[in-house]
């Protein structure tokens, strides 16, 4: 499709792209090629391609694509910078960057960071949080810590593996929702979207803070599934999930939809609600982006 596409003439070319540097670098020099043909080969990138094949050796590997790639992904930082500079400047001419401002334009849309005071009892154990080694263990741990510090021996020992309903109930029948701030707040926005007549979407990236908040949620307005709350999950099934949809919809005793972005991510815009709360902080700004861009139609 590549070839076919750069055999069309036309007095300018313009490519719409999505995050460009994610894919391997053979597929970026394709994409550009249809805006800048031969890229490679023009007087101002030649001297480009030299130094880098200049800067980099590595055994069996021969193809400036490979090259790259190669640089790329091994840990010898000074290098990686300095390739990716060199492919800046071999670049800058060919691609545009626009920083999203649009978000702010788009009619009826407020998107509001609401910043939440630790409870004195979430403050040590998000202080022990920072000793994790590991980025993911530091996500998964710090999602239901933020919720109530109370779930964090649940998430150290289950991890993502389902956690049966009486185990979370016999929890909450413990905890105090006050020491959770992420709990009260969750607690606020659901009394206010019920006295308000409107739905609730609730998405995280884990599944742990939904079954909390699942089971939560029905001992605090003794809801059910399937009439009052929906749940989704990647473990759903196709059928289930537009079985959910479809009901979440047209239901008037639909309240609150919790969904894991894996399974949900896909679906948000099929889904009809007034509010939504994501209670996982993104590494990835562009994952937040993307939540919000498909929770809100133009013109809503």
């Amino acid at each position: 499709m590549v070839q076919s596409l750069a055999k069309v003439r036309t007095p300018r070319k313009v490519v719409l792209s999505g995050t460009l540097y994610q894919n391997h670098v053979r597929e970026v020099f394709n994409i550009l090629n249809l805006v800048r043909t031969k890229i490679l080969k023009m007087e101002t990138s030649r001297p480009i391609v030299r130094r880098i094949q200049s800067r980099v050796h590595i055994p069996g590997v021969r193809g400036f694509y490979d090259l790259v790639e190669n640089t790329l992904q091994d840990m010898d930082f000074k290098r990686k910078v300095a390739i990716i500079q060199d492919l800046h400047e071999m670049m800058r001419e060919a691609i545009q960057y626009y920083k999203g401002d649009f978000l702010d334009e788009l009619p009826g849309l407020v998107d509001l960071t609401v910043v939440l005071t630790l409870s004195p009892r979430q403050k040590p154990e998000v202080e022990k949080l920072k000793k994790l080694s590991r980025k993911f263990k530091i996500s998964s741990v710090g999602s239901v810590v933020y919720l109530h510090p109370k779930l964090k021996p649940l998430a150290e020992k289950c991890g993502e593996n389902s956690i049966f309903d009486n185990i979370m109930d016999d929890l909450i029948e413990k905890l105090d929702v006050r020491d959770g701030v992420k709990s009260k707040f969750f607690h606020n926005m659901l009394n206010l979207c019920e006295s308000a007549g409107e739905k609730l979407l609730v998405f995280s990236q884990y599944l742990l803070p939904l079954k909390y908040l699942e089971r939560l949620t029905m001992k605090w307005k003794g809801w059910s599934l399937g009439k009052e709350i929906f749940v989704i999950s990647g473990e759903s099934s196709f059928e289930h999930r537009e079985w959910s949809m479809e009901k979440f919809n047209n239901s008037p005793d639909a309240k609150v939809f919790f969904g894991s972005i894996k399974a949900c991510i896909e679906f948000l815009i099929y889904i009809n609600f007034d509010s939504d709360c994501d209670f996982h902080r993104h590494w990835f700004v562009c994952m937040k982006l993307r939540a919000v861009l498909l929770t809100s139609m133009f013109g809503d």
